[in-house]
C-alpha cells in the first residue's frame, strides 16, 4: 500500500484585512493589538458621521500626543475615514507628511472625508497636523507577500516496504512557510488499521510550521 497524507485544510489568504473603529465610545479592532494606539488617546462624541452603512456617534480625538501606529509586511491599501462634523477643515499626517483634504473624497451629507492610499511594507503612523480633528474608522488591506508552501517529507510512505512485519511504523515531517496562522487538522485517508498521531498541527504567527507525525499500520 502506498499512502499519501493530504492536507485538505491549508490555504493561503491572498489578502489580510485589519480594521479599527471608534464607534459607541469603544475602540474595536478586527485583530486586537494590530493597531498600536499608545496610552494617550481618547474617544469623543463630537466626531460623528456615516460610512459604509455604519453611523458613528463617536470618533478618535486626534490630539498632539495621539498616534496610531501599525506595521505591514507587504504592500497594502489604507482607508481612513475622517469626521467633518467638528473641526472638519483640519488635516492629519501620515508617516509625518500632511495629507491634504483634497486627497480625500468628501461626503457632506454623511459628514465624512474618505482617504484611500497605497502604502509600502513597513512601519506607519497617523498623527494630527495643526489642530485637533477626529477619525472614525481605519482599514488596512494587506497584499499577500509570497505564495504559501507546504512540504511533506517523505511525500509518500510505502507500507509494502515492510512485508514481513505485522506492524509498520514510520514518521514524516510537515514543513511550511508563508502560511495563515491557526490550528489545522490532517486529512488522512480512511484505511483499516491506519493511525496517524498527532492528527493536528499549528501554524505560528510567523507563518511557519514544522511538525513531525508518526504513522502506524497494523
Amino acid at each position: 500500500m502506498l499512502l499519501m497524507c493530504i492536507i485538505g485544510v491549508m490555504t493561503g489568504h491572498a489578502q489580510s484585512t485589519y480594521t479599527v473603529s471608534f464607534n459607541n465610545s469603544t475602540i474595536t479592532q478586527s485583530t486586537e493589538g494590530w493597531f498600536d494606539l499608545g496610552t494617550k488617546h481618547s474617544i469623543n462624541k463630537k466626531y460623528t458621521g456615516t460610512y459604509d452603512g455604519v453611523t458613528y456617534n463617536s470618533g478618535l480625538k486626534m490630539e498632539s500626543a495621539t498616534t496610531v501606529k501599525f506595521t505591514t509586511t507587504a504592500n497594502a491599501t489604507i482607508t481612513i475615514v475622517q469626521s467633518t462634523a467638528t473641526n472638519g477643515s483640519y488635516t492629519f499626517k501620515f508617516d509625518g507628511t500632511e495629507v491634504p483634504l483634497s486627497d480625500g473624497a468628501a461626503d457632506a451629507v454623511n459628514t465624512v472625508i474618505v482617504y484611500t492610499k497605497s502604502i509600502a511594507a513597513g512601519e506607519h503612523s497617523i498623527t494630527r497636523n495643526q489642530k485637533e480633528m477626529g477619525i472614525l474608522f481605519i482599514k488596512v488591506v494587506q497584499d499577500a507577500t509570497t505564495q504559501p508552501t507546504l512540504t511533506l517529507n517523505p511525500a509518500t510512505i510505502n507500507l509494502n516496504a515492510y512485508p514481513f512485519s505485522p506492524k509498520v511504523s514510520d514518521t514524516f515531517m510537515l514543513s511550511g512557510e508563508n502560511l495563515t496562522a491557526g490550528d489545522y487538522n490532517l486529512n488522512v485517508p480512511t484505511v483499516d488499521g491506519l493511525t496517524v498521531t498527532p492528527t493536528a498541527f499549528t501554524v505560528g504567527t510567523d507563518g511557519k510550521c514544522n511538525q513531525q507525525f508518526t504513522i502506524t499500520y497494523e
